[in-house]
């Protein structure tokens, strides 16, 4: 179990960390802020990364999911509907509270990122899966998509659009968002699917 002062240098961390971004805060300012010693910070963690790692699995377990459970998926009507949804209002809320930390974390410390995101690679592959299998039996997405080629494609895609989106100012990243989620609806979306998707989502989401 974590030792007080552990546990108060992940709480004042994250609590810097969100507020000013990761790269603009020190060892020295963690310690200074605790009013502690360096050398007591170093018993605890071997090194800021170490500490980094910690404060973003606490930040990834304490935040809700796109989807509750698999049986959300299994009973919706339309999976279309359910996909374009998006994060809950408690998502987007715990995402704006972090924007800061997250876009440093991708853009200095992207190692960190992708371990938590392999550590949740099996539940997402096991999601995206089910959303797929349920649209191809809904007559939404297309009945000749082969599932196992298109998850590695789509978690390969993610990769690249990471790369693109730390690039690019912040002032299109709601854009490029929109832009991939379209090219995905249209790759998957049988004629049927991807009709429903232009008359009932497209002009919203533009």
């Amino acid at each position: 179990m974590d030792s007080l002062v552990r546990s108060n240098i992940i709480k004042v961390a994250e609590s810097l960390f969100v507020k000013y971004g990761i790269k603009s805060i020190k060892v020295d300012d963690i310690c200074n802020d605790l009013h502690m010693s360096k050398k007591t910070f170093y018993t605890e963690f071997e090194n800021k990364e170490a500490l980094i790692e910690i404060v973003w699995d606490n930040i990834c377990k304490k935040g809700p999911e796109r989807f509750h459970n698999i049986s959300e998926i299994d009973t919706c009507d339309n999976i279309i509907d359910l996909w374009m949804q998006g994060p809950s209002l408690a998502a987007r809320e715990h995402n704006k509270k972090y924007e800061i930390f997250v876009y440093d974390l991708l853009k200095y410390y992207p190692e960190i990122h992708r371990k938590q995101v392999a550590l949740r690679e099996k539940q997402i592959c096991d999601t995206l899966r089910r959303v797929l299998t349920r649209g191809i039996e809904q007559g939404l997405f297309r009945s000749d998509l082969n599932i196992d080629y298109l998850i590695p494609l789509c978690n390969g895609w993610n990769d690249m659009a990471i790369e693109a989106f730390l690039k690019m100012p912040k002032s299109e990243h709601k854009n490029y968002l929109r832009f991939l989620l379209d090219a995905f609806m249209h790759l998957v979306c049988s004629e049927e699917g991807l009709a429903y998707y232009l008359n009932n989502h497209y002009q919203l989401e533009k």
